[in-house]
């Protein structure tokens, strides 16, 4: 028998698996084909943009009911147009006025106590005044100055107690009234309300009593050094 040898593949097909199989190295490109391929743009890569200059989407912040929205979009825009103003800031002729009025209040606290301490000076001593004899006597019998200024100064204390008493219940009288029934109006145009506002603090009017009661007493001191220029033998004399 004869042996079968194998049959060799044909050329062409070895040809195409070493194409296939084996990457050729490609020949280097001449001149004339360079300068062919240089007409052609090179593929673009696509544009990026750093991330620093990449912004972040910005949250929608609710309209504000009271503000009417502008139509304008954008997040840095709303939040541009967002200012946060005191009502001192907005209003300030009204707050300058309110600041005139607590400066008027002290001014008129302070004239009238300077009025009623010159008052109850010139009174003690008209009382002085009529009773030089009985001061000479009280001296005679042996009272210091400061005895008899005490018992003068007593009589006037009690005087200005009754008066600060009877002032502090017309005035609280006096606000009730014009708290309820509104009996003194004003212009809304020149002082932003209608009618005059009370409002009555208990602790304010007793402090104001008591820097009142204090400030006089001590105007008061100054007639009762009369009383050591008192000479006990002219009165007596007189007398």
């Amino acid at each position: 028998e004869e042996e079968e040898l194998p049959e060799e593949p044909d050329a062409s097909v070895t040809d195409i698996a070493e194409d296939v199989t084996t990457p050729e190295t490609e020949a280097p490109l001449g001149d004339a084909e360079q300068d062919d391929l240089s007409e052609f743009p090179a593929e673009s890569e696509p544009d990026t943009l750093p991330a620093e200059d990449v912004q972040e989407p910005v949250p929608a912040q609710d309209a504000d009911p009271e503000e009417p929205s502008t139509g304008e979009p954008g997040g840095e825009e709303a939040e541009e147009d967002l200012l946060v103003r005191s009502s001192v800031s907005l209003y300030p002729q009204l707050f300058d006025w309110l600041d005139l009025l607590d400066f008027n209040v002290l001014l008129i606290l302070v004239l009238m106590i300077l009025v009623a301490g010159f008052n109850m000076i010139s009174g003690l001593l008209i009382v002085l005044f009529r009773h030089i004899a009985t001061i000479g006597t009280l001296k005679t019998l042996g009272m210091t100055d400061r005895g008899i200024g005490k018992v003068f100064l007593r009589v006037a204390s009690s005087v200005v107690f009754k008066g600060m008493l009877v002032g502090n219940v017309l005035a609280l009288a006096f606000c009730l009234i014009q708290g309820t029934t509104h009996l003194i109006p004003l212009d809304p145009v020149n002082y932003y309300v209608s009618w005059v506002p009370v409002h009555v603090d208990l602790l304010w009017i007793v402090m104001a009593d008591a820097v009142a009661y204090g400030a006089i007493m001590l105007l008061l001191l100054i007639p009762t050094l009369f009383i050591s220029r008192v000479d006990p033998a002219k009165t007596v004399r007189a007398e």
